[in-house]
């Protein structure tokens, strides 16, 4: 419901809180699966108006970054994996309220950026989404920072998120392999989720939006801090 009545990712929301107790592969593992589930059934409401060229360069970025994203959590500590997702999501969360208030003070221009800066952020995002299962952030503050208009963003993200999740699926299939322990709460948690995102799309436009992001990113920040916390503590 989250993601369907505020724009951004359940992935955001999810991963940290996995984090606290499972294990890092794990919890990244459960994550991808779940999300890649939401995608897959909303997806036949993206129609038109995507960004083909833009979304094959995400891809294409994508293909470098997940082998490196692989890497880390097999051999990452979940103190370690805690500390770096809290401060992601709270930089995320300071980044989405700037973009916010100044796209409110500024004439919706979009900006033209060069095609290696779309390999770029689609090679970090590749590698934040086998490592941490959120490519989210660095793709919505690039496209925030571009100023692509909100309903093509939503859109080419969620084909992005297809390719990106499906692709760290079968990678960490491969490379770590995925357990009973990991299929079984996905399936549960998937058709939640699945659930929750149909319901936010019927009741979407009967709530206030404006308090729906503050308390999504009031969340979002508890959330940061509590993963922090724990990570540091560890």
């Amino acid at each position: 419901m989250t993601q369907t009545a505020t724009g951004f990712g359940f992935a955001l929301l999810f991963a940290p809180l996995l984090t606290l107790a499972l294990a890092p592969a794990i919890a990244v593992q459960v994550t991808i699966l779940v999300t890649l589930a939401i995608s897959l059934a909303v997806l036949h409401r993206v129609g038109h108006g995507v960004r083909a060229a833009m979304i094959a360069r995400f891809a294409a970025g994508g293909l470098i970054g997940l082998p490196v994203g692989i890497h880390a959590i097999a051999h990452a500590a979940r103190s370690d994996v805690q500390i770096v997702v809290g401060v992601l999501v709270l930089a995320f969360a300071a980044a989405l309220s700037s973009a916010e208030y100044a796209g409110r003070h500024a004439a919706p221009v979009e900006r033209s950026m060069p095609r290696w800066a779309d390999l770029a952020v689609g090679a970090i995002a590749g590698a934040m989404t086998a490592g941490l299962a959120m490519p989210g952030p660095a793709l919505i503050i690039y496209l925030l920072f571009v100023r692509v208009d909100k309903e093509t963003m939503r859109k080419s993200l969620l084909v992005v998120f297809v390719f990106f999740y499906g692709a760290a699926l079968a990678l960490h299939a491969g490379v770590i392999g995925i357990d009973d322990e990991v299929w079984r709460p996905s399936a549960l948690y998937a058709t939640v989720a699945i659930g929750g995102a149909f319901a936010g799309d019927r009741i979407a436009h009967r709530l206030d939006a404006v308090l729906l992001r503050r308390i999504a990113l009031g969340a979002l920040v508890l959330i940061g801090l509590s993963t922090l916390a724990a990570g540091l503590g560890s």
